[in-house]
Formats: structure tokens, C-alpha cells, sequence
């Protein structure tokens, strides 16, 4: 969840919610998955430090596409 607005020179560790909240300390990893498939992990924090929001992504193809066009740049 990113602002489309958020100008380029902010940090992208920060996402504006609101007009003057932001939140901070995501962390992202992607993990290799039994089938082969990878899936991206990202965590937020709650409030109060009660547990964390997470969304698990399948980034297979997205990899897939990336290592193609890497390859095709060599």
C-alpha cells in the first residue's frame, strides 16, 4: 500500500496515511515455498505492539520476468 502521489525523494520505507501519520519499520522477505513458488512476506507492526499485519504475495512470475529481462540485458 504506497501513496501514488508520494513524491520520489521521500523514503519508501514510509507510507502516508494520513495528513500527518506515517508508518514506518515494514519488512519485506521473500521465501522459496515446497512447490517451488516464491512468496513475498511483509510485516507491519500494530500499535502498541500487540502483533503484526502481514500479506503473503506469490512473486513467482514477477522473478521469473525479472530474470529474463536481466538475462537479455548480459
Amino acid at each position: 500500500m504506497r501513496a501514488a502521489s508520494a513524491p520520489a525523494s521521500e523514503d519508501p520505507r514510509i507510507i502516508r496515511v494520513g495528513p500527518r501519520r506515517n508508518i514506518t519499520n515494514i519488512s519485506a522477505a521473500a521465501q522459496l515455498a515446497v512447490d517451488g513458488s516464491i512468496i513475498e512476506i511483509r510485516s507491519l507492526p500494530m500499535r502498541g505492539g500487540d502483533g503484526y499485519v502481514q500479506t503473503l504475495t506469490d512473486i513467482t512470475q514477477r522473478r521469473i520476468i525479472e530474470d529474463r529481462v536481466r538475462d537479455s540485458e548480459a
